[in-house]
């Protein structure tokens, strides 16, 4: 979900099943906003967890759906029959984590707003790194914004910022062949060294001691 993933290695007997879903196709058939915003939250900070039982069973069956529909090209409900498999999924997918999200208290309007603050600082997270900036864009006070990211999922505002941060960092800094002072400048540091004391706030390592246990140093 909006992460790069890269440098994969499988195992010989790896197999697996992908769902690629575009963004508007997710949104017009998206059949709950407050389960969506727990389900969004959870996935987030589960991007791994485990499926058995009756909910396995349940994915597969929804698995073979898509694939079924998806085949049917001449049907001219093809795009409807395909988002309310979509809807299916989402519920059986909820249903997996429901123990997870349980204590996520959100109300439609909140998870609206959740929603909205976190597409825009997926947009504006490079430049922009205050809450006070996503607060006058939603036209509320950074009190309130806050309030709202604990209530819907249990982080606060600026964990949120600081996430998608380091989603920017990584990518960056994994290419080791950018130099550190461009990549800076990019993100919009005044010096070096303040960069250098911010990705360690965030990563827990300086930028040269990231890459170093990364075995990335060429262009450090």
């Amino acid at each position: 979900m909006s992460n790069t993933i890269s440098q994969v290695s499988y195992s010989d007997d790896f197999e697996c099943d992908s769902l690629l879903v575009a963004p508007q196709f997710l949104v017009h058939f998206n059949p709950e906003m407050v389960w969506a915003s727990r389900g969004y939250v959870f996935i987030r900070l589960n991007p791994v967890f485990h499926l058995e039982g009756e909910v396995m069973e349940s994915i597969k069956n929804d698995f073979a759906l898509f694939r079924q529909r998806q085949a049917q090209v001449g049907n001219p409900f093809r795009r409807e029959l395909l988002g309310r498999v979509l809807q299916m999924f989402l519920y059986d997918l909820w249903w997996a984590f429901r123990d997870g999200v349980t204590t996520m208290d959100a109300t439609d309007t909140l998870s609206h707003l959740f929603f909205r603050y976190l597409t825009l600082v997926e947009q504006h997270v490079v430049s922009e790194r205050t809450v006070a900036y996503y607060a006058d864009r939603l036209c509320i006070t950074p009190k309130y914004l806050s309030q709202v990211c604990r209530t819907v999922s249990g982080v606060s505002a600026m964990r949120w910022i600081e996430y998608y941060v380091s989603l920017e960092l990584v990518s960056r800094l994994d290419d080791g062949k950018r130099p550190l002072g461009d990549i800076a400048d990019e993100l919009g540091f005044s010096s070096l060294q303040f960069f250098s004391r911010y990705v360690k706030k965030i990563l827990g390592l300086s930028p040269t001691d990231y890459r170093r246990s990364k075995g990335l140093l060429s262009g450090v």
